[in-house]
């Protein structure tokens, strides 16, 4: 979240678990979670998230993301 937000403050950065949508992680802790029925929360777990911050985002960043992540899917971390 450091290099999100404040990337101008750090040379690179290593991120072990995906620069995730808090809407996506969610679901793990709350199956029934549903961001379209929920549009103020969802709106601010994604403002909450790394990946809402990628437009000012400019350190270089080395992702490590297991594929068997229980927490975090690792389709957070595959660049589209």
């Amino acid at each position: 979240m450091g290099l999100a937000r404040t990337s101008d403050m750090f040379a690179v950065g290593v991120d072990i678990h995906g620069v995730m949508n808090w809407n996506v992680i969610i679901k793990n802790f709350m199956p029934s979670y549903e961001a379209l029925e929920h549009p103020d929360f969802a709106k601010l777990a994604y403002d909450s998230s790394p990946i809402a911050h990628m437009d000012t985002w400019r350190s270089p960043v080395l992702l490590i993301h297991g594929d068997d992540d229980r927490n975090v899917p690792s389709s957070e971390s595959v660049i589209k």
